[in-house]
């Protein structure tokens, strides 16, 4: 679980560094999910909120599943802080 937590925030942190260099969300569903907030920020951090809360339940009956969406987030960090360094550094 902890490992979730913490790629959940590098992917924040790596989403965050993209976004403010001048990048864009590219999952076309988390852009429409944060799309009724005032704040991309906010709906971000609620969207994270979410998907931690669905992890304690998942972790509990199905661990290995967990397992397989952390190696998902493992991608997802990975593709944000590529793109990051191959485009803005």
């Amino acid at each position: 679980m902890n490992t979730f937590i913490l790629l959940q925030l590098l992917d924040l942190l790596t989403t965050w560094l993209v976004i403010r260099n001048g990048g864009r969300e590219g999952n076309p569903f988390i852009l429409w999910l944060i799309q009724p907030f005032d704040s991309i920020w906010l709906g971000f951090f609620i969207i994270k909120a979410i998907a931690v809360a669905m992890a304690f339940m998942i972790n509990r009956t199905y661990p290995k599943m967990l397992k397989a969406v952390n190696l998902w987030f493992i991608m997802v960090v990975a593709w944000n802080t590529s793109t990051f360094l191959w485009t803005y550094t």
